[in-house]
């Protein structure tokens, strides 16, 4: 898990500019926004090969 500012360097290169963001294995699953738990469990599914 990293946290970096949205107006960051880290923030422009995934282009993240509204909190909270999530991503997953340098993908943005969710920015800007709520993000259920079912979406973010697919997510870290399918990261980790259990699609």
């Amino acid at each position: 898990m990293l946290t970096f500012a949205a107006m960051s360097a880290e923030g422009e290169k995934y282009n993240i500019f509204l909190t909270p963001a999530i991503m997953v294995d340098d993908r943005v699953i969710s920015s800007g926004k709520g993000i259920s738990e079912k979406i973010i469990e697919k997510a870290v599914g399918q990261a980790m090969g259990n699609v």
